[in-house]
């Protein structure tokens, strides 16, 4: 049974005022006009294994972890709920504020160090109700100095969506966001640790512009996922499953700019899709003169964990600091696989032992079909939501709206990874094809090659025409990795090897720079 507690009045919820009061508290609050503080403190919610869940409505100034002047932190031990409804605020002279925040935002100190000792759950709805709004902040996390941190040591789950029927252009909103100046100096740094090795993460963020058609894409909105930049530290310790899904114009999933950093770890199941993020407006990329480099890294291991997406980068020469966006570490490995969206390159990705890139389209899209999520939001979806409830036009006429025809990988790491991909003797131009620059392998990487033919089970026609004469190719390497990379045949998903089409399949070696920096289609 609930300690149900009025709460409109409370300016702050403190320590020994509402937590006492039993092991499940229940805070219903109207926030129109006030914000909710967490007032610094030790909480303990009824024996310290309680939730306390708080519930707000209306317009929503915001809710922040810090007493109006700031303090040592919040330490919670119990589980903490946050259901929370926002609107537009409205400032002082009446007008729409042009965003709406949530968290410990504090542009001239640092913001308080937040420590949950169980789960945390956040579930938060913004409609703009037709106001241009430019920036939705849910939660957003902001100082300019001083050591801060933020920890969970059980499960997360947060769920954050924005509805803009009269978005802006290049509207945006945050929804796991810390944010530091850009500094490798430890004095300023941020350091956010959530999960243990037998708990779960899971974010949903998704910007829509009408919560009844998901995929309309003329509001160009974006919705940023986890986010850190400056000298911050996100380390996702969930062991047994990390979930990110971002669905918008721009779907940034994981962000790391000047100098910020995640590691997603290496869970029993991970799971992300949209875009890794390392693009910053300036030609300094990701780097600026003080900081460090960004990084994201995380190991996706098992038939369950994937990334539907792609990476963010931009490529020039004018980086004074030598870095042409950030350090993406990712390592897949036991049947895991990558699948990009619209952008084939990375700058970097490993193949362990199964590991697999997916270009065979038949298969893709089966998994656009097939591959289920479960985020809890208000939208009208199914109970069970595939990839393509979410991306109706990605599939037209039953088919891919576009082909997975080509990968360009300027680094290419591991051993025994997999590449599965489309073959047409006939007609070579639909053959996919590898593009490899690089490696940081000391030994020889040897990977697998899955061709698919038109028609797989066809094993007497599909490679007819392909002989030592006319081989097929489908990869390029060039000289830096032309002796540490290598392919080799292996049963497609219909359990057929080259050998058995009567096929002949070369690897080509050439020089790729400057190809590889071509725009490709």
């Amino acid at each position: 049974m609930a300690n149900a507690v009025n709460a409109e009045s409370i300016p702050s919820i403190t320590p020994n005022y509402l937590i006492s009061k039993g092991n499940n508290v229940v805070v219903t609050q109207n926030t129109t006009g006030n914000p909710v503080f967490f007032a610094q403190g030790d909480y303990e919610v009824g024996d310290g294994s309680g939730t306390l869940t708080v519930n707000t409505n209306d317009t929503l100034g915001s809710v922040i972890f810090r007493a109006p002047e700031v303090g040592d932190g919040v330490n919670l031990k119990g589980n903490l709920v946050l259901n929370v409804n926002l609107e537009p605020r409205v400032g002082i002279d009446g007008s729409k504020l042009p965003s709406a925040n949530f968290g410990g935002a504090d542009h001239n100190q640092r913001w308080m160090s937040v420590n949950i000792d169980g789960n945390f759950e956040l579930n938060a709805t913004f409609n703009s109700n037709g106001n241009g709004v430019s920036l939705v902040s849910i939660p957003y996390f902001h100082s300019a100095g001083g050591q801060s941190s933020f920890s969970v040591t059980g499960d997360v789950k947060i769920s954050v969506v924005t509805i803009a029927p009269d978005a802006e252009k290049n509207a945006s909103t945050q929804a796991f966001t810390f944010t530091a100046e850009a500094s490798s100096s430890e004095e300023a740094k941020k350091t956010v640790n959530v999960g243990n090795p037998n708990s779960t993460f899971s974010l949903f963020t998704a910007y829509f512009k009408d919560p009844d058609n998901y995929d309309k894409a003329n509001t160009m909105a974006g919705a940023n996922g986890v986010y850190a930049s400056g000298s911050t530290d996100i380390n996702i310790k969930a062991g047994k499953k990390v979930q990110i899904i971002s669905v918008a114009d721009y779907a940034d999933a994981i962000s790391a700019k000047q100098g910020g950093r995640v590691d997603l770890g290496s869970p029993e199941m991970l799971q992300v899709i949209g875009v890794v993020d390392f693009f910053t407006s300036d030609y300094n990329g990701a780097a600026t003169e003080t900081s460090r480099q960004s990084r994201i890294s995380g190991t996706f291991q098992g038939n369950n964990s994937f990334w539907f997406g792609d990476e963010k980068v931009k490529y020039t020469d004018k980086n004074p600091h030598g870095q042409h966006g950030g350090d993406l570490n990712f390592t897949f490995k036991d049947g895991a696989e990558w699948i990009y969206m619209v952008n084939p390159r990375l700058t970097k990705i490993t193949l362990e032992d199964g590991g697999a890139v997916n270009m065979y389209d038949d298969y893709v899209l089966k998994l656009w079909q097939e591959k289920v999520v479960d985020p809890k939001t208000d939208l009208k979806l199914p109970e069970q939501a595939s990839l393509a409830d979410f991306w109706p036009s990605v599939i037209k006429d039953g088919q891919l709206a576009f082909k997975h025809q080509i990968v360009v990988l300027d680094k290419l790491n591991g051993n025994n990874g997999i590449f599965r991909m489309d073959f047409d003797s006939y007609d070579k131009k639909k053959t996919d094809l590898i593009f490899v620059g690089d490696t940081d392998n000391k030994t020889l990487g040897e990977f697998n090659i899955q061709a698919h033919p038109e028609d797989p089970e066809d094993l007497v026609n599909s490679f007819g025409n392909v002989s030592d004469d006319n081989p097929l190719l489908f990869a390029y390497v060039a000289k830096p990795a032309a002796d540490k990379i290598t392919f080799k045949d292996h049963p497609n998903i219909y359990n057929h090897k080259l050998y058995d089409y009567y096929a002949k399949i070369e690897t080509g070696f050439f020089s790729l720079f400057p190809l590889a920096f071509r725009k490709f289609p």
